[in-house]
């Protein structure tokens, strides 16, 4: 299966890593690593310049919350320009894997069952929230 890692972070480059260990063949891109697939979120323009793959995993964006919460442009890229891309990604037949985060939630319940009501605290799990 041909999988393509969007995200060169300690995220993807795990979910990277695991999927060559099951013998899967991995494309990844990154917005800083130039030993991978150049790619930025925050460009539309760049989406068709992507591989076609089996399956994609969405492991791209601004997770910092202080960022977040100060650059307006964090929502652009982890709200608009992700649903964007999961939907130029769904049309050519890809299969996307988008994981989650645990900032939908406000910790005050540990071990939230995953079907809890989100009810994030920062703008980072907002953002979250509406992806």
């Amino acid at each position: 299966m041909k999988i393509l890692v969007i995200g060169g972070g300690a995220l993807g480059t795990a979910i990277a890593q695991q999927a060559k260990e099951l013998g899967h063949e991995v494309l990844q891109t990154s917005r800083k690593d130039r030993k991978l697939i150049s790619f930025n979120l925050k460009n539309e323009h760049e989406f068709t310049n992507l591989p076609k793959s089996d399956w994609a995993v969405i492991a791209a964006g601004i997770s910092g919350y202080k960022e977040c919460t100060e650059n307006p442009e964090s929502r652009l890229v982890n709200v608009d320009r992700t649903i964007k891309l999961c939907s130029f990604l769904l049309n050519r037949g890809t299969r996307i894997l988008f994981p989650s985060s645990t900032a939908v939630f406000d910790g005050q319940t540990p071990f939230p069952e995953p079907d809890a009501p989100t009810c994030p605290s920062t703008e980072y799990g907002l953002q979250k929230k509406r992806s």
